[in-house]
């Protein structure tokens, strides 16, 4: 008889097949929501930094890749140089600190603001990645718990109270202990019939007793002679 397709632990078994199948799918449309989400997030800092560059050509003002570079979001070598140039001629003007890295700062804090959600995201998903395999070490090398180390007060009473059940059912049903409990109450049953003869013949005794003191008492018997 085959029964192993009736075991739950069974890895093969027809539902085990369908789980796993299921578990994959569940990862796999997961992983495409996230390289969505990335996607999306960096279509999204790119465009934010073209509305940089549109609002900056209509103000006037000389923006990064604009006189050098390619159509990419990132400016090209000659750009930062001359950017960094005009950043210099500007601190000096108004004697402030020289920033040389200005433009990069920018670009970098939009795209921080563009991928916040997805950074949370993915922090999120670390974390609980790192959680569940602290928990899997944990239960790894602690591993089961001994029999020896556990409380053995319950099972000790609950085995003393299957003995004692064990015992009165093996008393009532011997015929030996049934045999000597119907001679038991037999031989009290004759022992207070006898009792009670003996009490009825000690009141007749009596009587006879009574009755011949009474004639004693009385004229005297007749002699024969």
């Amino acid at each position: 008889m085959n029964i192993l397709q009736h075991k739950s632990w069974h890895v093969y078994s027809q539902k085990n097949q369908d789980r796993v199948k299921r578990d994959e799918a569940k990862a796999a449309a997961e992983e495409n929501q996230t390289k969505e989400r990335a996607i999306a997030a960096d279509r999204e800092h790119r465009l934010a930094v073209l509305r940089q560059r549109a609002a900056r050509r209509y103000a006037n003002e000389p923006g990064p890749g604009e006189q050098e570079g390619n159509d990419e979001t990132t400016p090209g070598p000659a750009a930062l140089v001359l950017n960094n140039t005009v950043a210099v001629n500007k601190t000096k003007s108004k004697e402030e600190h020289v920033n040389f890295w200005a433009d990069l700062e920018k670009q970098d804090t939009v795209s921080k603001k563009g991928n916040l959600e997805y950074e949370a995201e993915v922090k999120a998903k670390e974390k609980k990645w790192e959680r569940t395999i602290a928990m899997h070490l944990d239960s790894a090398v602690k591993g089961p718990t001994p029999w020896y180390t556990t409380s053995q007060a319950g099972s000790i009473a609950a085995f003393g109270s299957k003995n004692d059940d064990h015992d009165f059912v093996k008393v009532r049903e011997d015929p030996l202990h049934n045999m000597r409990s119907m001679l038991d109450k037999r031989k009290v049953a004759q022992e207070a019939k006898g009792a009670k003869y003996n009490g009825k013949a000690e009141d007749g005794t009596t009587a006879e007793r009574t009755g011949r003191e009474n004639k004693s008492d009385g004229a005297p018997e007749p002699r024969l002679h």
